[in-house]
């Protein structure tokens, strides 16, 4: 299930960058992000050769990305009640664990996590930051302060808002700090 998902999300970048000027955007300006779950498919995007995915395609086709409170390792989730929906084996865990991987690419990664997020959350997102240390264009780790799993993305709508800000700096819409 989770290597069907990952190329779903896949197939869709990959539309997007194909008919971005169809719809008025520009197909190398193309930035993931995502959050809990799609942190993880996030991180997996960054991960993806794309030529080797659909030929013509940009080997730098995802510009950067930003995984919020996201999932890089996946082995935790098979040892519990909510693999019995996803289907994972140690292989399959393995295989779609972004931490063990690298990027397909050198592109600039910024991982937020909220500091009130779960300690499993916090400490995949510092071990995943660590592990992509070097790997990266830029890496940057960042504890949104006093954000739970849920409060660091409704917080986007609070007037300069760390995580909104974060997203524009990507998108050059406002100067490196």
């Amino acid at each position: 299930m989770t290597d069907t998902l990952v190329n779903h999300v896949r197939t869709a970048c990959a539309w997007v960058w194909r008919h971005a000027v169809d719809y008025g955007g520009n197909p190398e300006r193309l930035h993931v992000a995502g959050h809990s779950a799609g942190g993880h498919l996030t991180a997996m995007m960054a991960t993806t050769d794309w030529p080797t995915f659909q030929t013509g395609l940009p080997r730098d086709m995802i510009k950067s990305i930003i995984p919020v409170s996201g999932l890089f390792d996946l082995e935790p989730i098979r040892l519990i009640s909510l693999n019995d929906g996803m289907g994972l084996n140690r292989e399959s865990a393995k295989q779609n664990s972004p931490i063990f991987m690298t990027p397909s690419d050198v592109l600039p990664v910024t991982v937020v996590v909220g500091s009130d997020e779960t300690n499993e959350l916090r400490r995949q997102s510092r071990e995943f930051s660590q592990a992509w240390m070097g790997k990266a264009q830029t890496l940057e780790f960042v504890e949104s302060l006093g954000h739970d799993h849920f409060a660091v993305i409704e917080a986007m709508m609070e007037p300069n808002n760390l995580l909104t800000t974060i997203i524009l700096r990507h998108l050059g819409l406002q100067p490196q700090p």
